[in-house]
């Protein structure tokens, strides 16, 4: 599970991003269709042709990553509240919860602000394992370079093969460790 703080910068950023051409109704829309995809397909028409709407379902973002900041669980009782206390005019919030139901409404804001926090989470994870198997190559060529295994020009290298798949060959210049090809796993 991602950290908090990842959900209020996937928050802060969605709501910054979205405010973009939010003028264009058709064009946002397009723009903008998969962080859509958990509204009812009624309110996805409303918002194609009414800027309050468009701008209460953004609005959503920031009042979901202050209900976070204030260490709240983002519940529909404690948006709603957090909405509440915003004094908002025009009341483009409202009438977007009004529109969409504020179950629904919220329920469509968090469900994609917390799938791409996850998403977000899980490719960092990705990297992170990535960068840990690099250097575990590189210890290994080293290893290799120790007990003196030559490659044909010579230089001490070493294969890294995967259920029979071709990952790196590492090839040791110097004191430094170059990849010479990687492979897909």
């Amino acid at each position: 599970m991602p950290p908090l703080r990842v959900y209020m910068q996937r928050g802060e950023i969605t709501f910054d991003l979205m405010q973009n051409e939010i003028e264009d109704g058709g064009f946002w829309i397009k723009v903008n269709e998969f962080k859509l995809e958990h509204l009812d397909l009624e309110v996805r028409k409303n918002l194609k042709t009414n800027k309050s709407i468009r701008r209460g379902f953004v609005n959503i973002f920031q009042i979901a990553t202050e209900c976070l900041k204030a260490r709240k669980v983002p519940t529909a009782e404690n948006l709603n509240w957090c909405c509440n206390n915003r004094r908002e005019w025009p009341p483009d919030t409202k009438n977007y919860l009004r529109r969409a139901g504020t179950q629904m409404g919220f329920r469509a804001v968090l469900r994609y602000m917390f799938d791409a926090a996850k998403e977000e989470d899980e490719k960092a994870d990705r990297i992170i394992y990535m960068s840990g198997l690099a250097a575990s190559l590189r210890r290994l060529a080293w290893v290799v370079e120790q007990q003196g295994r030559k490659n044909v020009d010579g230089r001490p290298s070493v294969t890294c093969t995967w259920r029979g798949r071709q990952l790196a060959v590492l090839r040791s210049y110097d004191q430094y460790l170059t990849t010479v090809s990687v492979g897909s796993i």
